[in-house]
């Protein structure tokens, strides 16, 4: 069965007014506009699964995700230093298994009202395709959840990026009536066909496509006061730590130490598990390797995230491939040992970017040296 997004009309023509109503209604209504919490997405959730920084306040990824991208993939943002990322397509993977991004609204809309969304996009100089848009009453972070099976509300298509901004940034506005009370905004790839990419096109090791939003606002077209829990909601968004759990809810966290829920084991290997300045692993600890993999044997394991660490000794760039050759060193010796895992294991390389220690101490900077492996597993309490 299809999930039903709301339906909504559009128009063409953007209303305007005289200078001084303008000022009249930014004085008014300055913060009572923008319904996206976290707009400029520069606000950075502390993850509770890696105990660091790991996603964008207020978003949320249905399934969650580490969406990595390279770095000569990634456009300059519009503003500050973040962007949103929306995972669109998978060169690899069937349509069905694409994520989507979704946020709660910081008011719900109003049945009848007009409103205008308006946001940067950046394809990164891949040929764009669509972009769904819907919005539904009640949070879509369900068992079952698929974004085929979402009907949207609109869609962006190439014609409404005939704006070009600067550096592949395109300006997108559209209109749209309300029709329901909806609560939810959920953006990505519904479609049941695959978009034409091609191997070349993808963004990172792992297949994806993905789009770049920056600076988005939905506001009503005409000025309305604030809903009474404007600043309740963003908290609730604030407050949800969570980006690595299934069905994680926006109003209430799931208790993940309940029986047979989902909980995360954090293993830290050191670097001196590797040869320096290197990601070839040493001989002589391949028992402590083997002794994770026998326990590993033993669990219930939906994901394991693999990240590698460095400190800021050298460059970015070369600290990047360091980081993600040793992370990827370790899924290689695990994926040896218990084949089965190797689907479900995502490395990633973070380089000097989240430290654990000083790097301006020789300490610090050991500490810092590391590889973190996060096991989301079933735990099951007798």
């Amino acid at each position: 069965m299809s999930l039903t997004c709301t339906a909504y009309r559009y128009s063409a023509t953007f209303r305007s007014g005289t200078l001084f109503l303008l000022l009249v209604i930014c004085s008014l209504f300055a913060r009572a506009q923008n319904l996206v919490a976290n707009p400029g997405f520069e606000d950075i959730n502390n993850c509770t699964e890696y105990h660091s920084d790991c996603g964008i306040e207020a978003w949320f990824n249905i399934p969650p995700v580490n969406t990595l991208v390279k770095y000569k993939a990634a456009p300059v943002p519009v503003l500050g230093h973040n962007f949103l990322v929306l995972p669109v397509e998978n060169v690899y993977e069937k349509p069905g298994n694409r994520g989507v991004v979704y946020t709660m609204l910081r008011c719900p809309l109003s049945a009848g009202r007009k409103y205008k969304i308006s946001f940067f996009i950046n394809s990164s100089g891949r040929k764009f395709y669509h972009l769904d848009f819907c919005f539904l009453e009640s949070d879509p972070n369900k068992p079952g959840f698929k974004p085929t099976n979402l009907i949207p509300s609109f869609s962006i298509t190439e014609p409404d990026l005939e704006t070009e901004y600067k550096l592949g940034w395109k300006i997108v506005e559209r209109e749209f009536m309300a029709t329901a009370n909806d609560n939810y905004l959920v953006i990505g790839n519904f479609s049941p066909e695959k978009m034409a990419y091609e191997q070349k096109d993808m963004m990172n090791r792992l297949g994806d496509v993905l789009y770049f939003i920056d600076e988005m606002s939905v506001k009503a077209i005409d000025p309305v006061p604030l809903c009474s829990d404007y600043d309740k909601r963003q908290a609730e968004l604030y407050k949800q730590d969570y980006r690595h759990t299934e069905f994680v809810s926006v109003e209430k966290e799931i208790p993940l130490q309940e029986k047979n829920e989902l909980v995360n084991d954090t293993i830290i290997i050191p670097a001196v598990l590797f040869k320096t300045n290197s990601s070839e692993l040493r001989q002589s600890f391949y028992n402590m390797l083997d002794s994770i993999c026998e326990k590993l044997k033993t669990k219930t394991i939906s994901n394991i995230y693999i990240t590698g660490h460095t400190d800021n000794t050298g460059t970015q760039q070369i600290n990047e491939q360091l980081s993600l050759a040793r992370a990827n060193s370790i899924r290689r010796y695990i994926a040896t040992k218990i084949p089965e895992l190797d689907p479900i294991i995502t490395t990633s390389g973070k380089a000097s970017m989240e430290p654990v220690a000083d790097n301006k101490t020789s300490e610090g900077r050991q500490q810092n040296r590391r590889v973190q492996i996060i096991v989301t597993r079933l735990n099951k309490q007798d």
